[in-house]
């Protein structure tokens, strides 16, 4: 066994920060916005977390969105600040469950109802090219899917892309077919 040297800690000793890529374009290679999996273990919530305390976690660890996993740690879904919002909470509330009782698995969106890019795909993309796909599909996230392990491999956040090249992106959801129907209905 081999005993380490110790030093004191200087005061001129600074924190490292990961480097960021002050030249991001969107013509810029579109792995550069990918949270990937492969390199950063991904924020994860339990599907039974009390939705209460979910946006106050999600502010607090600077994510925008949390893989959703069961008691088994299999992916169930992605929870974003939205899922979470005042708004959506009462519309559960209004459904009939006690705001105390409603959980992450109440307000995720399934895993079944989520999209996916090919990260084979994503290496040849540009930065823009995953914007534009985002705004077609009116998709704030979108998870990327290794097609040859079978592996969700990484998850791009239009609203990080935004902070990143310091610009407005609006991500216009469409609209479902219930609320066509009420506007028609006007």
């Amino acid at each position: 066994m081999h005993t380490l040297s110790l030093f004191k800690t200087e005061p001129s000793d600074t924190l490292a920060w990961p480097q960021t890529n002050e030249h991001l374009s969107p013509d810029s290679p579109a792995k550069l916005v990918v949270a990937d999996f492969k390199e950063h273990a991904p924020y994860r919530l339990s599907a039974a977390t009390p939705a209460l305390s979910i946006l106050p976690l999600l502010k607090q660890s600077h994510v925008h969105a949390a893989l959703v996993t069961d008691s088994n740690e299999r992916f169930c879904g992605l929870i974003t600040r939205d899922n979470v919002s005042e708004a959506r909470l009462l519309q559960i509330v209004a459904s009939g469950t006690p705001r105390e009782d409603i959980i992450a698995a109440d307000c995720m969106q399934p895993r079944n109802t989520l999209h996916s890019v090919a990260f084979e795909e994503l290496q040849r993309a540009k930065v823009k090219d995953v914007l534009e796909t985002l705004r077609a599909s009116g998709q704030q996230h979108c998870l990327v899917t290794d097609q040859k392990s079978h592996e969700i491999r990484g998850l791009i956040s239009a609203l990080d892309i935004a902070e990143l090249l310091h610009l407005e992106v609006n991500i216009a959801r469409p609209a479902t077919f219930a609320e066509l129907s009420r506007i028609l209905a006007a």
